[in-house]
């Protein structure tokens, strides 16, 4: 595993109406603030391309279907 990464399942909190996921909170250890939330979606069959982050923290959430995420570390350390 890549330092840093953490996977977690998303808690999920069922009634008789549904389900509500719960997927962070500020109290959560991991939880570093945000700047946006955005939403995607993936067509199935496609392939969304790589993207370069130099220093990110992102927090994705997947819904409903399943994605393969590929990290790629290029630290030195």
């Amino acid at each position: 595993m890549i330092d840093g990464v953490i996977v977690k399942p998303l808690r999920k909190i069922p009634d008789d109406r549904g389900v509500v996921m719960k997927m962070q909170e500020c109290c959560d250890p991991e939880f570093k603030g945000f700047g946006e939330i955005y939403f995607s979606t993936i067509y199935p069959g496609v392939v969304k391309g790589w993207h370069l982050h130099e220093e990110a923290v992102l927090n994705y959430a997947v819904i409903k279907g399943m994605i393969r995420l590929v990290l790629y570390d290029d630290r030195k350390e």
